[in-house]
């Protein structure tokens, strides 16, 4: 084997109870393998250091101890924990997952209490109350000649009758509701015997509170009235 010129030392360090390869740069070479728990069970590796010649050995401090003139120096092969580094950025979103697939239909729910009454809503259709068909003499005075009754709210209300001058002489004639509408008419006198006839109609509007009977009567000083008709049609309001 070649001379180095120094003295050379490998330490060939494995992890403990590993082998260690120690070798000296010497003319013929001596090559000494030996078992030892290099680092120790807490990973502490132990050598000593001779000052006067720079010189350091690695020991197994369990079986073997520094000389008098060498100085017993300890290092860890890790080295300690370094500061926690700063945060990183967020990361990018990740890209939507496909939608699920539709879960079942729950259990039909508690049935829910009765809300509030709503508001009155709109009238219903119109209902007519109709009297028809009297025949009646005018002598003068008002004399009825329809009558119907109706229950309370508002209505439309539509008279009609033929009134008819039985005397020679021109006369006035006149149908009115209870209600306070009414119509006059002149009913010339009879022609050759015949009485003149003269439809008369009367209209008007009315709201009762209460069950009401609606009269139609007419007059004429010498005549009669007939085919008289009396309606009321029922109505949501009167404006």
């Amino acid at each position: 084997m070649s001379n180095f010129g120094e003295h050379l030392f490998q330490f060939i360090l494995h992890r403990r109870g590993k082998w260690i390869l120690l070798a000296g740069s010497v003319a013929l070479g001596v090559v000494v393998v030996t078992r030892a728990s290099i680092p120790d069970a807490a990973g502490v590796i132990h050598g000593c250091y001779k000052k006067d010649n720079s010189s350091l050995r690695v020991i197994d401090n369990s079986v073997t101890q520094c000389e008098a003139n060498e100085t017993a120096i300890n290092w860890n092969q890790i080295g300690p924990q370094g500061p926690q580094g700063p945060q990183g950025l967020p990361g990018l979103p990740g890209p939507q997952g496909p939608q699920g697939l539709i879960g079942p239909i729950g259990p039909q729910g508690l049935q829910g209490s009765t809300g509030p009454q709503g508001p009155a809503g709109p009238s219903g259709p119109s209902h007519a109350y109709n009297a028809s068909g009297n025949q009646v003499s005018l002598n003068g005075s008002d004399r009825e000649v329809e009558e119907i009754t109706v229950p309370a709210g508002s209505y439309a209300i539509f008279g009609k009758a033929s009134l008819g001058n039985e005397d020679g002489d021109f006369q006035g004639g006149n149908c009115k509701l209870s209600t306070g509408d009414e119509t006059d008419v002149a009913l010339p006198g009879q022609t050759g015997g015949a009485s003149f006839v003269y439809s008369v109609a009367v209209e008007g509007v009315a709201t009762f509170s209460q069950q009401t009977t609606i009269v139609m009567t007419c007059s004429t000083f010498h005549g009669g009235a007939s085919r008289g008709s009396l309606t009321a049609i029922a109505v949501g309001g009167v404006n």
